[in-house]
């Protein structure tokens, strides 16, 4: 299980995008750095900020499984 906002199904769900647990972890690092929250707070993170995170996380994913230079 990866310590992430969104789950690989999530990820196929939100967006469509197959993506393997290396990259859920990847996108999800992007987006702790970006969004200033960390995967160990999330119990002090709000739902409806949680909603956006999971999202982000996906689309993320998504997003960098099509960089091949990444």
């Amino acid at each position: 299980m990866v310590d992430a906002w969104a789950t690989p199904q999530q990820v196929i769900d939100i967006t469509g995008a197959t993506v393997t647990s290396s990259q859920l972890t990847q996108a999800q690092s992007s987006i702790e750095m970006f969004s200033n929250r960390i995967y160990a707070d999330t119990v002090r993170i709000r739902a409806r900020d949680l909603y956006w995170l999971r999202k982000a996380v996906a689309y993320q994913a998504a997003w960098e499984a099509t960089q091949f230079d990444l």
